[in-house]
């Protein structure tokens, strides 16, 4: 039987024979076991640049839901901000006392603590914390220590307070007698 080279019958084979057969099977099998990684590896690189495709569109959209975080939390803070603004004031010539006082025209505040600068004035305490709901009012007290006339008594106070979501916020307040010379607010 003649099929492009001639094989003799099994019953005769010699060892290079059966050999040469299995070395022939052998590097059919290893040509195909190669073109099939070829065409895995080939399939597995287009899924790989397909995820890396999909994880850069999964990274701009990350940045922009955080930047979309931000500002809403921005917007939340101002909606929910207390606004002090200088109220009136007044003092007492006679008996060395003066008053002024704050309004709230913001969201309710939560005041922690007040710092008071008393060189030539004495402040009447609050107790703390305190809490200032809108369109209400915080009123300092002070008396002279007599060295100077109320009117040119030099003072300070500085108010730590925070909003209903806990952002903070510090508020200087300086002045010469019942006039409020240095109003600031600061975010911390």
């Amino acid at each position: 039987m003649y099929f492009l080279f001639q094989i003799p019958n099994p019953i005769y084979w010699t060892t290079n024979q059966v050999a040469n057969i299995i070395s022939f099977f052998s590097a059919v099998g290893t040509v195909g076991a190669l073109l099939y990684a070829f065409y895995l590896q080939r399939k597995n690189s287009k899924k790989i640049n397909d995820l890396a495709e999909i994880t850069i569109k999964l990274a701009e959209q990350n940045e922009l839901i955080a930047e979309q975080n931000r500002l809403q939390k921005l917007a939340m803070k101002e909606e929910v901000r207390p606004d002090f603004v200088r109220g009136g004031s007044g003092s007492n010539g006679t008996s060395g006392e003066m008053t002024f006082y704050l309004m709230n025209h913001g969201n309710k505040a939560i005041v922690t603590n007040i710092e008071y600068k008393e060189d030539d004035v004495t402040f009447q305490k609050k107790t703390m914390p305190l809490t200032i709901k809108k369109e209400k009012e915080i009123r300092f007290e002070a008396t002279s220590r007599g060295e100077k006339h109320i009117n040119n008594c030099n003072w300070e106070v500085i108010l730590y307070y925070h909003d209903i979501y806990s952002n903070s916020y510090t508020l200087v307040i300086m002045g010469t007698g019942k006039d409020i010379l240095k109003f600031g607010i600061k975010e911390d």
